[in-house]
């Protein structure tokens, strides 16, 4: 399976339409918590099967937005919440929490069977086209897409089984050690070296140290403009590697 994450270029009603996916996907999530949580406590066997279909019996009288948006937004949560408690009841993770707007990451599910790439543009359920910034770089069938917010910018991330395999089997299996440089962004064992990108070296001198603090708890300080330009900038800085 392979991921490629492309940057989405909606317009206002588009991302109205991700902002609501977003804000019915962290409902779910924080209700199949609550009642989880009740369940267990209450010595009643977990299944978020159950769950689901308790919450779907609620959508049509008490939440009837959730329709306006694709079903995945709400079905998906039960499923990340049982694997969530998997984990953690296997002490491979942290207890599931609360998710709260603002400060929990923004995104939403969509199946593969509700998703098409035609070119430059991507068909989401109840919404229609929305254009990519770049073409999808892979062949294959893709299995499912997050859409995902940076920042103010927001983008999809396709997971595809691919047509053909991209990975050549290795021959040399041989180790190279690496270092980080002085002069250059590392120095390898071998001899050779990396240099810094060019586009790393652009961004770098404008992130001050005020924007790396601006996400926590002194970003009360930092207006909101700020703290959205130096998302972007941190999200640029991501990109170089």
């Amino acid at each position: 399976m392979l991921a490629h994450k492309i940057e989405l270029k909606p317009n206002n009603k588009q991302i109205t339409y991700f902002k609501k996916a977003c804000g019915i996907s962290r409902l779910a999530w924080n209700w199949g918590l609550f009642n989880w949580e009740k369940q267990y406590k209450d010595g009643l066997k977990l299944s978020r099967m159950a769950l689901k279909k308790e919450f779907n019996a609620l959508k049509t009288k008490e939440l009837p937005f959730t329709y306006e948006v694709t079903k995945y937004a709400s079905q998906q949560p039960f499923i990340q919440l049982q694997e969530a408690y998997n984990r953690f009841f296997k002490k491979l993770g942290g207890k599931p929490k609360c998710k709260k707007k603002g400060k929990s990451r923004d995104s939403f599910y969509i199946g593969g069977d509700q998703i098409k790439v035609i070119g430059k543009k991507v068909k989401i359920p109840n919404l229609g086209l929305v254009r990519l910034k770049e073409n999808i770089r892979f062949e294959g069938k893709i299995s499912n897409a997050t859409v995902s917010r940076i920042a103010d910018k927001w983008f999809i991330s396709f997971a595809i089984k691919p047509a053909m395999s991209y990975h050549e089997t290795c021959k040399n299996q041989a180790s190279v050690g690496i270092d980080l440089g002085i002069n250059h962004l590392a120095v390898l064992s071998n001899g050779g070296f990396i240099n810094l990108h060019n586009q790393l070296g652009k961004v770098l001198p404008e992130v001050t140290p005020v924007e790396t603090t601006a996400l926590n708890q002194e970003a009360r300080l930092v207006d909101l403009t700020s703290i959205v330009e130096s998302g972007n900038k941190h999200h640029t800085l991501s990109n170089c590697a």
